[in-house]
């Protein structure tokens, strides 16, 4: 069974969400949420993730409302920033868990994925669609250190952020602005996920509403003709999230990675070293630094999708969003863009600050202190070298209450009451457990229904 928790660079963190961590990984949502409350809402350099683990706990246990008023707070608070490679560089230098945590980029995008979420489930649409389009507009903020974008998007955002506009529109008398905005939407996620077949509908479905006659023939042509229900219709729109999303693990200590080993001989090759200071003793003191760039490691995700049967009809959900491929290639791609500049900026400091302590204590002995030399050059060392290289570690605080996957389904359905089974499925299809819920479709809404798995 792959651990719950593993230990992170802030031992309060660690301590704090052991009890509550337990509790919602047994399904006790409610009664996991009340024991983090109270460091949630304490200030200190954590606050911000345990804000992140609440407002996910009170989003699981269905309490919307309240889950918004700790996502929202927390979207004001973390901006997206774009920070340089030497800044970032420099933040690797330094201990990071005793800075304020404030989170992934990645992880700033899903608290407002998970406040659209939110409002959709408690029928606020126009709440939804703003937080939506935050989504969105925060993608376009990420960028690289040459401008181009980092993330392609989070395609569950964006569709639900169609979805929302369609349901706006449909609010406002069919309203063509909301509408057309829909489309869009629709037709870059079909660019970006061609094999998402839940959207070719959508598109055959809102270009004949908008009159868009030779795209709905074109649509036609490409996909065959999808079912797009009736003017009667009413929608079901299931949310699955499954799993345990990926968590960070240190890579070991600087030295048992293969590039860092070979890169920083390289480095103290070229450099030029004074006052008797050598590349052993430079490699010697830089023993005990751990490697500063942690890893996402994949945790338990067993259920794949789900089933929904209705009398209808039958509809397998699709995945949309792989988070924990995304933690992963976030934390991937700073190591292959920083490491370089790291090996340049480490060595130059490590080198200065061993000279540094060489240096003080020659004076000592030059002044004829030779009694409290030793402690000098030591005390120096302790505050320069020493505590530079017992500084070099990975921080490990992360969004641990997250999902795996995200996946998605979309189904026309009469008006009524609906009894739908829901099976949940591994990856070779078959079914794990079922449940039931009955769910009331109202003519031209759409019922929107969410689950999670733990394991």
């Amino acid at each position: 069974m792959t651990a719950l928790f593993v230990m992170c660079s802030s031992t309060n963190y660690f301590k704090s969400m052991e009890t509550p961590g337990k509790l919602f990984y047994a399904g006790n949502f409610k009664e996991a949420s009340q024991r983090l409350r109270p460091v949630a809402n304490k200030s200190g350099k954590d606050q911000n993730l345990y804000m992140m683990e609440y407002g996910y706990m009170l989003y699981a246990d269905r309490d919307h409302s309240n889950s918004n008023n700790v996502f929202r707070k927390l979207g004001d608070k973390l901006r997206v920033r774009n920070v340089s490679i030497k800044e970032q560089v420099a933040a690797l230098l330094v201990n990071q868990t005793s800075k304020t945590y404030q989170g992934e980029d990645f992880e700033k995008v899903l608290i407002h994925m998970y406040a659209g979420i939110n409002f959709l489930l408690l029928r606020n649409f126009d709440g939804a669609r703003v937080e939506f389009r935050t989504v969105n507009n925060k993608l376009a903020q990420i960028k690289s250190e040459k401008g181009t974008p980092k993330y392609n998007e989070i395609i569950a955002a964006k569709y639900l952020c169609a979805v929302t506009y369609e349901i706006i529109s449909r609010m406002n008398r069919d309203d063509k602005n909301d509408l057309e905005y829909a489309y869009i939407e629709y037709k870059q996620i079909n660019q970006l996920m061609p094999n998402f077949n839940l959207v070719k509908a959508d598109l055959q479905r809102v270009a004949k509403k908008l009159g868009y006659n030779d795209d709905y023939a074109d649509w036609i042509n490409r996909f065959g003709a999808q079912n797009v229900g009736d003017d009667n219709s009413g929608e079901l729109v299931f949310i699955f999230e499954g799993g345990q999303g990926a968590v960070k693990k240190s890579r070991g200590k600087l030295f048992d990675d293969p590039f860092f080993k070979v890169a920083i001989y390289d480095s103290l090759s070229r450099a030029t070293l004074k006052g008797g200071i050598t590349i052993a003793s430079v490699i010697t003191a830089m023993q005990i630094a751990e490697n500063p760039f942690p890893i996402f490691v994949k945790r338990s995700d067993t259920t794949q999708s789900v089933r929904i049967t209705t009398s209808a009809g039958t509809s397998d959900t699709i995945a949309l969003d792989n988070i924990s491929d995304i933690a992963i290639k976030t934390l991937e791609d700073q190591y292959t863009s920083l490491r370089v500049q790291f090996v340049a900026s480490l060595v130059a400091k490590a080198v200065a600050t061993m000279a540094a302590q060489k240096a003080s204590t020659a004076i000592a002995e030059k002044a004829g202190a030779e009694s409290f030399s030793g402690l000098i050059g030591f005390a120096v060392g302790a505050g320069t070298g020493a505590a530079l290289f017992a500084s070099i570690k990975p921080d490990l605080r992360c969004w641990h209450t997250l999902p795996a996957r995200l996946n998605i389904t979309r189904m026309f359905l009469p008006p009524g009451d609906h009894d739908i089974r829901i099976d949940y499925l591994a990856a070779n299809g078959r079914v794990q457990r079922s449940e039931t819920q009955k769910v009331t479709i109202k003519p031209r809404e759409i019922a929107f229904v969410n689950r999670r798995t733990l394991e």
